[in-house]
């Protein structure tokens, strides 16, 4: 059975607006089993994946050597830090690229993907106001968008296809 829980967002300092990111008085989200969310078909392992009511964003809480966890978004800005990496190149235009981020225990990594890196093909969406916790990270989905945070809550991002932000 699902518990209600406010995952919190220590360390956020931007604007409240939808376009920003999730404010301070969000409901609270209800706990998802990981186990709902993990594939293991083809060689995944124990990565959680999900994607957006939306279908815009595509996330994955990896269960890798060294663990992180990201999403990514075709119609995404580029990511505040991300400008050089996200430029392009002949092989594959900025306009090719979505965006996003990758989240590991000490820093949120801003980052474009020439790929699906993030995605999977089966994975299942994530509803609003749902959380999923797995391998040191939680995820919450909002109609604002998807926060990540660490486990200590430390280092995160928030996204949508009109804000990106890290701590």
């Amino acid at each position: 059975m699902p518990s209600t829980v406010d995952p919190g967002r220590p360390g956020e300092t931007a604007a409240t607006s939808p376009a920003a990111g999730p404010a301070d008085g969000d409901p609270p989200s209800t706990t998802v089993a990981a186990e709902d969310y993990r594939l293991r078909e083809g060689g995944l392992g124990g990565d959680v994946y999900f994607v957006s009511p939306t279908g815009n964003i595509h996330c994955r809480l990896g269960d890798w050597t060294v663990a992180a966890a990201g999403c990514q978004a075709k119609g995404a800005p580029v990511p505040p830090g991300g400008e050089k990496e996200c430029a392009g190149n002949e092989i594959y235009p900025a306009s090719s690229l979505s965006r996003g981020y990758l989240l590991y225990p000490d820093r949120a990594r801003p980052i474009c993907f020439n790929q699906g890196y993030l995605g999977a093909p089966n994975a299942k969406k994530l509803p609003y106001n749902s959380s999923v916790a797995a391998n040191g990270y939680t995820c919450t989905s909002r109609v604002e968008g998807v926060t990540c945070l660490t486990a200590a809550g430390a280092h995160g991002f928030f996204m949508s296809t009109q804000a990106l932000r890290s701590w």
